[in-house]
């Protein structure tokens, strides 16, 4: 099944109507403290296999 253009759109709206989670822990939560750890894994993974950072 191939979705339209505005179907995503549609379906954040319909989320947001309904009390999307996501958009209530974007209002507490600052993300942007995650970025280091985030690019400090994203570099080790980058050097090695990727499924040693699994492990």
């Amino acid at each position: 099944m191939q979705l339209g253009f505005f179907n995503e759109e549609r379906r954040y709206e319909k989320l947001t109507q309904l009390g999307d989670s996501f958009e209530k822990l974007n209002a507490v939560i600052d993300r942007e403290i995650f970025r280091p750890i985030l690019d400090e894994t994203l570099k080790k993974r980058a050097k090695g296999s990727w499924w040693k950072t699994f492990l």
